[in-house]
């Protein structure tokens, strides 16, 4: 471990965790492979509509009571300090990614719910892992944090994240489309219809079609996020009352308005055309996101599909290749560009493999034009409407979403 690792990991447990403890009285800490942002921006969406104050650190930033307050990377630690040097809210809601658990542990020694949104393989190879079965042990380490009486919130359809149950000896609450698999506390749809199931029987939540994050069917995976708020809401009520009416109406709007859901294939009217704004960063979203864009351009219909196109390359090179394979195979046309965070030693090699990726798809290499000026020059090609995927929307060089979404909403 480097001597700024040790530092900051000495700093966590002696300062920040005894912060928490002073400053939170309630911490909900969510982690997974993916979807952590979206349900962590989800839960504090809930508790702020029910009256609590509530302060969120996601990897798109630190958001006190709705309102983004610090931009940037903030799921760990150093979030959670941000997030409470000045402030003392009633609800913390702390997404907690991989890297800061190993390099630093969890910013607090105990939570009051942990969920587990799914183990996958798509940061294997990176800080020291090589298998999903390491993986979803650096993530139970928050669902062994739970302190008793709370709540512990788990996908059951992904087996090692069912194993996770485990690290605790609470009663998880289940999240999953096959609730005759599993026993006790679970949320899950059947017949169109979000239920909840505790020791007093099933429960109709409400339809499905009118959960926002679904969008008519064409986002599944959201399911998850929407399970977890439910199983929250309900098992952190004597601590924390959310009623009924509130949850629906929070599972209803949630994702609806621009910002919502920052930068998380964010749809976006812009004049004639839309925007999709991505995180995806590896083969797994980017074969979720090829799904969407396809039924976006039905739902739209669009003249055709725009793809901008950036990646990491801490990926590798055939993960890259994948990665726009997936993503171009849905799309018309590409644009390719290294991201912001790129170093330029390692572009050529970026752009090389993302090309690689597209294949035949026409496509071009360039560092960063705006977006008006591709519009135009894709105008010569024929009338609108069009879709335009805007890949790792944050980390575009030239790009600004929030722009966009001021002209949106305005």
């Amino acid at each position: 471990m480097r001597a700024r690792d040790l530092a900051k990991r000495i700093s966590v447990r002696g300062l920040l965790r005894p912060l928490v403890r002073l400053r939170a009285p309630c911490v909900l800490a969510v982690t997974g492979s993916h979807g952590k942002t979206t349900t962590t921006l989800l839960l504090a969406r809930l508790y702020g509509a029910a009256g609590y104050r509530v302060t969120a650190c996601t990897t798109e930033g630190v958001f006190r009571d709705g309102r983004l307050i610090h931009v940037g990377d903030f799921a760990g630690a150093n979030g959670i300090w941000r997030a409470l040097r000045a402030d003392r809210p009633q609800v913390l809601v702390a997404e907690t990614a991989r890297g800061g658990l190993i390099k630093w542990g969890a910013g607090f020694a105990h939570c009051d719910a942990a969920a587990v949104t799914c183990i996958g393989a798509d940061h294997l190879g990176m800080a020291g892992l090589t298998s999903r079965a390491q993986l979803a042990e650096v993530k139970g380490e928050i669902v062994a944090r739970v302190r008793p009486g709370g709540v512990v919130a788990l996908n059951a359809d992904e087996p090692l994240t069912r194993g996770l149950a485990a690290r605790t000896s609470l009663a998880p609450t289940w999240i999953t489309a096959r609730p005759a698999t599993v026993a006790g506390p679970a949320v899950f749809p059947r017949d169109g219809q979000l239920w909840r199931r505790d020791a007093a029987g099933e429960h109709v939540l409400l339809e499905l079609d009118r959960i926002h994050l679904l969008d008519g069917g064409l986002r599944p995976y959201n399911l998850t996020a929407a399970g977890i708020a439910v199983a929250l809401a309900h098992g952190l009520h004597d601590r924390l009352p959310v009623p009924d009416e509130v949850l629906r109406a929070v599972l209803t709007d949630f994702g609806r308005a621009p910002g919502d859901v920052p930068c998380r294939n964010e749809l976006v009217r812009w004049g004639d055309d839309w925007l999709l704004l991505g995180s995806a960063t590896h083969p797994i979203a980017a074969e979720q996101d090829a799904t969407l864009i396809a039924g976006l351009r039905a739902r739209l219909d669009v003249a055709r599909v725009n793809l901008v196109l950036t990646a990491f390359e801490d990926r590798g090179p055939a993960a890259v290749r994948e990665y726009a394979g997936l993503l171009g195979a849905a799309s018309d046309r590409a644009w390719v560009r290294p991201s912001r965070l790129t170093p330029a030693a390692a572009a050529p090699a970026l752009v090389q493999a993302l090309c690689a990726g597209l294949g035949a798809l026409p496509h071009e290499v360039e560092d960063g034009r705006p977006l008006e000026e591709l519009a135009r020059e894709d105008a010569a090609r024929g009338p609108g409407p069009r879709l335009w995927v805007i890949t790792l929307a944050r980390y575009q060089p030239g790009f600004d979403a929030e722009r966009y979404r001021g002209a949106a909403a305005g």
